[in-house]
């Protein structure tokens, strides 16, 4: 009963539910686009930071600095 109901609405408004289909699919597409890029991301930066061997903290007062060089 539930796809009779879809098949006749589908056939009724063909514009809408295409629109509406498109607007979807591109909305779950960009949402797995943002999803790549900010994993990517993530993973530049930590590759970033072993890579130039800095120090984790940032020491702000005068003195001894302390830490790994």
């Amino acid at each position: 009963m539930f796809g009779r109901i879809l098949k006749k609405d589908f056939l009724r408004n063909r514009i809408i539910t295409a629109t509406l289909f498109a607007f979807i699919m591109l909305a779950a597409l960009l949402v797995s686009s943002a999803t790549g890029i900010i994993t990517e991301l993530f993973g530049a930066m930590d590759t970033l930071l072993e890579e130039s061997n800095a120090a984790h903290f940032a020491q702000m007062h005068s003195g001894e600095m302390i830490g790994r060089f």
